[in-house]
């Protein structure tokens, strides 16, 4: 469910801006503070404080969604070409270099998503027919068979990138 966002700036003094997200349902979310603000010839609200809308984006509100992991590079775990990914990239020369790769059914390849307590990969792998849609399956070296099968299946906050 993607929903319309507005991001604004609240100035509450000449010093300090907070940056927050209103949501459609109109929840105020602050997200971070920042020095240094020029607030010179901004409209003001109140006697101490000015609004400015910075943009509208849209945006897709985190989910959450079960998490396996595979080993890259493993013929037990894959197909006949235990390296290559459906989108035919080398996996297993990827996660060796640390980058985060993982297979989802329901996103599509290049997607970037964040799987909280994980980090970030990339879709760019397929997953059996038979396991649910909303699954994801994180990719590791194929040495780290023993990390794979203790991860288990979790249910965790993935949010796209």
């Amino acid at each position: 469910m993607k929903t319309k966002t507005k991001v604004e700036i609240i100035v509450c003094s000449l010093v300090w801006a907070y940056i927050a997200l209103i949501i459609g349902n109109g929840v105020l979310m602050d997200i971070k503070a920042s020095k240094g603000v020029d607030v010179a010839n901004l409209p003001f609200i109140g006697e101490h404080s000015m609004k400015i809308v910075v943009e509208s984006v849209e945006i897709e509100m985190p989910k959450i969604r079960r998490i396996t992991m595979y080993n890259a590079g493993d013929p037990n775990q894959t197909d006949n070409t235990p390296c290559i990914s459906a989108n035919g990239e080398n996996v297993c020369t990827a996660v060796a270099l640390g980058y985060g790769r993982c297979a989802s059914n329901k996103d599509p390849f290049g997607t970037r998503l964040f799987v909280s307590g994980l980090g970030e990969c990339i879709v760019t792998d397929r997953m059996n027919s038979r396991y649910d849609e909303g699954e994801v399956d994180w990719a590791l070296p194929a040495d780290q068979y023993k990390k794979a099968v203790a991860f288990g299946k979790q249910y965790l906050l993935v949010s796209k990138r």
